[in-house]
């Protein structure tokens, strides 16, 4: 079935024309990328019409998202090039915006990294990745959810009670017993291990007191005890958290959201349509905190050329972290079962009509296209990451 589809595809795919927020094709006029599809009239029958449409606005947010997630990658990847001296001049700076240009341009990135990373470490310069959180578009989700629905009175669990333990997060009143979470803009209250820039004292675990953290901030290897741009686990017991609580808390969490995997609903309904709306719930996501803490031991060693390093490795890391992290990975593996969930659709073109069963295959063809990009921005920002090393 989903090699004969994807032979579709490949044929679907010559007629196309037109770009994001355009028609992507003169075969299906009304779906578009990035658009809100709720009023669309994709002239599907009643009875698979919920599905339908979940399916279209699935199509239509995993695929605007991995699109401009590749840009994005393929622009850090470019700047950070620049930084560690390419030549304005390099042919794989001018290589156009798609997969393969993606590789190319990543791979000179991380190739030129690489080559500077005995210099970043002999100056006393600490890069830490910081691993981004996603948390997934409840209200869309839920939503959608009860239009999936074969009981209307069936009561569904909310998206935060269908989530690991560990994945939710919120404001916690009492006291926080997972991770207080800050970021660059609002460090957060810590007392434990931080996994951005602590401000504040820091004891290396040795009995030792960090130099610098009170003044301009450290990568604290031990206990911090002051602010923390990221994560901030406690050592033992908790502490109030004046950010984002992580995973627990002495009291009920308020304004509860979930940054990872969603359990699939209680409630009997078709699951095609139920998986379409919890990818376009994660394609929603707004990743709050990620990217890199750094510090230096020493600041009067850093000259204004790697100064310009250290500040490119800050802008260029947050989108490549988002794009090789568990929630791009999962985001991939959704975009794949709605190419599955368009066959299973498509099997059924007696039914569907010729507009249903056109539209059916350019959907496809976006959930292809989004499997493709997410799987070339994971591996090309893989790749640039791990050239710094552990």
């Amino acid at each position: 079935m989903k090699r004969a589809l994807r032979a579709a595809l490949v044929l679907a795919s010559l007629t196309a024309c037109g770009t994001s927020p355009e028609p992507t094709t003169f075969v299906c006029t009304q779906f578009r990328p990035g658009a809100d599809l709720t009023a669309a009239d994709f002239q599907a029958p009643a009875a698979i019409a919920p599905a339908y449409g979940a399916l279209a606005q699935a199509a239509a947010d995993v695929s605007i998202v991995s699109a401009a997630m590749l840009i994005d990658v393929q622009n850090a990847c470019t700047d950070l090039a620049l930084s560690l001296g390419a030549p304005v001049a390099e042919p794989r700076l001018a290589l156009p915006r798609d997969r393969a240009g993606l590789k190319e341009t990543c791979a000179l990135a991380a190739e030129l990294l690489a080559g500077r990373r005995a210099e970043l470490s002999a100056k006393g310069v600490v890069v830490r990745p910081v691993t981004p959180r996603c948390p997934v578009d409840a209200t869309l989700a839920e939503a959608c959810e009860a239009r999936c629905k074969v009981d209307p009175a069936c009561v569904e669990r909310s998206i935060s009670e269908r989530c690991k333990p560990a994945d939710r997060e919120g404001t916690c009143t009492g006291t926080c017993l997972g991770a207080c979470v800050g970021s660059e803009i609002a460090p957060a209250a810590c007392e434990g291990r931080c996994e951005g820039t602590c401000f504040g004292a820091c004891d290396d675990g040795n009995g030792k007191e960090e130099d610098g953290c009170t003044s301009g901030g450290c990568v604290c290897k031990g206990t911090c005890s002051g602010r923390c741009t990221a994560a901030c686990t406690p050592t033992s017991g908790g502490f109030a958290c004046d950010a984002t609580c992580r995973e627990s808390c002495s009291s009920p969490l308020e304004s509860p959201r979930c940054a990872g995997d969603v359990a699939a609903p209680s409630c009997a309904g078709d699951a095609d349509c139920q998986n379409a709306c919890l990818a376009s719930a994660s394609a929603r996501a707004t990743c709050e905190v990620g990217g890199v803490a750094v510090a230096v031991a020493d600041r009067s060693e850093i000259d204004a050329e790697l100064a310009r390093v250290i500040a490119s490795i800050e802008r260029s890391f947050p989108v490549m972290l988002v794009a090789s992290s568990d929630h791009a990975k999962g985001l991939r593996e959704r975009a794949s079962s709605l190419v599955d969930a368009a066959g299973r659709l498509l099997a059924r073109s007696q039914d569907l009509g010729t507009a249903a069963a056109g539209c059916g295959l350019v959907m496809a063809q976006a959930g292809t296209d989004a499997e493709d990009d997410l799987g070339a921005v994971s591996a090309a920002s893989k790749k640039v990451v791990s050239s710094l090393g552990p």
